[in-house]
């Protein structure tokens, strides 16, 4: 009977151990088995702002931007990838396709590799490429606008040659018996710059059962007959004749005549020197609907912010290249990182530039080209929505001793040109200030990208000079521009500073 037994425990011992070791062999099968393997960039967070609501999305986005699901070939490197839809994907496909830039040995020019996803194998077919002309992946910009109108995106890169040109173009994708392919419809080149004009489009387009009108692509470049500030204005238009855009017009810009000395100290070639020309605020010369529109450049501090009555925007400064008669920038929003915007500025006068700024933001958003436009040095002079001219008493008399302002004897504020720095503890706090006349009555107005900060807004301001005969007292009451007046509101806030 203990025979039996002893039988019995070491059959089953046996197959127990049968199943484990055969799991654990068929376990490190599966983690030996070649895997797809996938290109990863690991970037630096950035050090700006966020906003906490959106950045969960925002670092899914980022994340994203560095991982190619296309498979590379060997002597290419990854750069980055975009995320669209080129393809017709049935309703159930969800998958985005994607376009990741590259560099390829030997070459010293991208190259863009177009990845259509496959829902049956659950994977990216690798299906084009286009070998650009831009060597410097910072001055490069993809995006996506539905250029012809006919309900699909082309694909839009632009950025700089090696031969100091700014490089447009354009591909149009199509699918016919379940081939992709891509077709250019736009190859341009120029010395100045690009933009593209957008008309409004009916609401039998925005409901998906007609066609839109196209879009033209305007081109601003430099009068190869003039050595003074003329343009000469290209306007190219869709042919669907020819599947192609063409010139149909050009006419040249008469530009301000500059000082030879005074343009050859603007434009000695150098990014620092025109920099620093653009240092300051400029307003946009005509207004929209939502008000007026400012762009400060900071290049101390590497930002840039774009500004109305109401909202703002902090961009950090990245990089930047000079052209014949400007300068372009690459600028990342603060607070949304997604989104990356090329600023082209274009010298006009002492005191005037043209701005053109591209968007490229891998979210559903549609692009807005209001702050494209002709913009003036915030300088002494009337402005449309003002009665008087610019006020720098203010100004002069904010920045008049070293020693900082004092708020509710919490908050040490220190001016500087236009801008201002807050310190309550060790919480430093800062942002732009203007000053102005309103209907008769010296007001100053605050931006700073943070929203605790203690000045923000519109103030009527006053000195009071009767209280306190040690201090220099400016009151500051919470104000609104309207078209009946200047109108009152919240509490008023004290700066106070001891006099020297």
């Amino acid at each position: 009977m203990k025979k039996l037994t002893i039988v019995i425990f070491l059959i089953v011992a046996g197959v127990l151990a049968f199943f484990y070791f055969n799991q654990d062999l068929n376990q490190k099968e599966e983690d030996t088995t070649e895997s797809p393997l996938y290109s990863k960039i690991v970037t630096p967070t950035d050090t700006g702002t966020w906003d906490e609501d959106n950045s969960s999305s925002t670092e899914q986005q980022e994340e994203s931007a560095f991982i190619s699901h296309i498979q590379l070939l060997p002597g290419e490197t990854f750069l980055q990838t975009y995320e669209a839809v080129l393809a017709n994907h049935s309703k159930q496909d969800q998958m985005d396709d994607q376009i990741s830039a590259i560099k390829k040995t030997g070459h010293n020019n991208i190259f863009l590799l177009i990845g259509i996803y496959d829902a049956a194998t659950n994977t990216y077919v690798r299906s084009a490429e286009i070998e650009t002309k831009i060597t410097k992946f910072s001055t490069f910009s993809l995006s996506f606008i539905d250029l012809i109108g006919n309900h699909v995106n082309s694909i839009i890169y632009t950025g700089f040659s090696d031969d100091n040109k700014t490089i447009f173009q354009a591909y149009q994708p199509s699918e016919e018996n379940g081939v992709f392919s891509i077709t250019q419809i736009a190859s341009l080149s120029t010395e100045g710059t690009y933009s593209i004009q957008e008309p409004q489009r009916s609401d039998a387009y925005l409901h998906g059962t007609a066609t839109g009108e196209s879009y033209q692509i305007w081109e601003y470049s430099p009068d190869p007959g003039s050595n003074t500030l003329d343009q000469i204005q290209s306007v190219y238009s869709w042919n669907p004749l020819l599947n192609t855009y063409e010139k149909i017009s050009s006419r040249k810009i008469t530009g301000n005549q500059i000082n030879s000395q005074e343009l050859a100290r603007i434009l000695d070639g150098t990014t620092a020197t025109f920099s620093k020309f653009l240092s300051g605020i400029w307003y946009k010369t005509t207004k929209d609907a939502d008000g007026q529109r400012y762009i400060f450049f900071n290049p101390d501090e590497q930002e840039v912010i774009c500004f109305t009555d109401e909202t703002q925007e902090v961009y950090s400064w990245n990089s930047d290249w000079m052209r014949r008669y400007g300068l372009s920038m690459t600028a990342k929003n603060k607070s949304t990182t997604a989104i990356t915007r090329q600023i082209d500025t274009t010298l006009v006068a002492t005191n005037e530039i043209i701005v053109v700024v591209t968007d490229e933001v891998r979210m559903d958003i549609t692009e807005n080209s209001l702050w494209n436009g002709n913009y003036k040095k915030q300088v002494q002079k009337q402005e449309e929505y003002i009665e008087e001219s610019i006020n720098t008493s203010i100004a002069e008399y904010l920045v008049a001793s070293e020693t900082p302002w004092t708020i509710q004897d919490e908050y040490n504020v220190t001016f500087s040109d236009s801008t201002w720095v807050s310190k309550n503890g060790s919480k430093t706090i800062s942002g732009i200030f203007i000053t102005s006349y309103a209907f008769g009555t010296e007001i100053i107005q605050f931006r700073s990208l943070y929203e605790d900060a203690i000045l923000n807004g519109c103030f009527i301001t006053k000195a009071d000079t009767s209280s306190r005969q040690d201090r220099d007292i400016l009151i500051l009451q919470a104000a609104d521009i309207t078209t009946a007046g200047l109108v009152t509101t919240g509490e008023q806030i004290f700066l106070e500073r001891k006099k020297q």
